[in-house]
């Protein structure tokens, strides 16, 4: 009889994610990590230097747990796992009281490879991870590799590449002959997007957009993925696609190769499918953007040929970038790791830094209202002329 038992029932799990409000990137992935492991019979508690809505309610209505007290210690967990070496200050209170011992394990995660657009996902903090990492997580190859003269020695990396929640994996998808819906995502979209969406409803290809500066800012889920023939994004939810099997034209602000192909798929995927190509030592190679007019001849000629590639690679994909497949074998190949010590100065230099960490965050929340406020008024203005 086969043993169905989860690998992660009875475990204990903290996770740390500095911002918790908006939907984006990391906070979706701290949510899907959350309500994988609870529905695994875990355990989770979230953490968060600034909690809000609307992440906050639908965290809340999934039955995810935040603390809110400092009554707790290291020692109540199994795993802790930090995005963007976001720790409490119960931890870091009490970082002298954990040299010589192996739990819990600690597991770093970073989520990008742009440190002048998101610092906080290189190790700032120095030494925190070489003392108390079992693991260090890197989004892509790109990341580890720009990230990697950051460590020491004692970076033990493993990927992490944006793994979809199961229901992308299971939801049956019926492959189709023609290309009649296209759904845009996208946080930052370029101008040459804006003129092939107007060129592609002009020929009667109805265009759904998803992003910040959109009213209809929201989760996707893998039946309302299934009106679509393609989708045009990057990041963070391609992986949905791959495993849905929903073709994926990869294009956004740093340009991009369009539809994923057998050629193109490596490259991509140890860029984060962001649409970046990297060269030597993991330099910028500069991109040349594409017309409007380019994209919606690639479009249509590459359909069916994309969705030949996305119908027979599906279950590889599913292999590749499920949760259900990629977190089991990350913590099965976690090694004993023994804490290192830290000196009086060193945790208070620390401390101040996680200080300076919560307030620089709080302020990023305030400046991002404050711009998407300003960028969606320019968008009506833009409107009405």
């Amino acid at each position: 009889m086969e043993d169905t038992t989860s690998d992660f029932k009875g475990q204990k799990w903290l996770i740390c994610q500095p911002m918790f409000s908006e939907i984006i990137g990391s906070t979706i992935l701290s949510l899907e990590l959350a309500e994988y492991l609870q529905d695994e019979g875990a355990e989770v508690r979230l953490y968060s230097y600034y909690i809000g809505s609307p992440m906050e309610k639908i965290a809340q209505s999934k039955g995810i747990k935040f603390i809110e007290h400092s009554n707790f210690k290291a020692q109540d967990f199994d795993y802790i796992w930090s995005n963007s070496q976001c720790l409490p200050r119960f931890i870091m209170d009490n970082l002298r009281g954990l040299k010589g011992k192996t739990s819990p394990v600690f597991l770093f995660a970073h989520l990008s490879s742009l440190k002048f657009i998101a610092p906080d996902e290189f190790p700032i903090s120095l030494f925190l991870e070489e003392r108390l990492a079992s693991m260090n997580l890197f989004v892509s190859k790109e990341a580890l590799g720009v990230q990697k003269p950051f460590f020491n020695e004692k970076l033990n990396p493993e990927l992490f590449e944006n793994p979809a929640p199961v229901k992308f994996g299971i939801y049956i998808h019926e492959r189709r002959k023609n290309l009649k819906r296209i759904l845009m995502v996208s946080n930052h979209l370029p101008k040459e997007l804006d003129e092939a969406k107007e060129i592609l409803e002009e020929s009667g290809v109805l265009i759904t957009q998803l992003g910040w500066l959109k009213n209809d800012y929201k989760l996707i889920e893998p039946e309302f993925l299934a009106q679509f023939d393609v989708v045009i994004t990057i990041g963070k939810t391609v992986q949905y696609y791959l495993c849905e099997g929903i073709p994926v034209y990869v294009y956004d602000h740093f340009s991009g190769d369009g539809y994923l192909t057998e050629e193109n798929f490596d490259e991509n995927r140890q860029n984060n499918f962001s649409g970046r190509k990297r060269g030597n030592e993991w330099a910028f190679t500069p991109r040349k953007k594409k017309s409007g007019k380019e994209i919606v001849e690639e479009l249509f000629t590459g359909y069916q040929s994309a969705v030949d590639f996305h119908t027979s690679k599906r279950k590889e994909m599913i292999e590749n970038f499920s949760i259900s497949n990629v977190l089991p074998k990350i913590i099965k190949s976690i090694r004993s790791f023994e804490f290192g010590e830290f000196t009086v100065s060193e945790v208070l230099n620390l401390i101040e830094m996680q200080v300076f960490s919560k307030r620089a965050f709080r302020n990023q929340v305030l400046l991002g209202k404050y711009k998407k406020a300003i960028s969606q008024l320019q968008e009506q203005l833009k409107n009405l002329k």
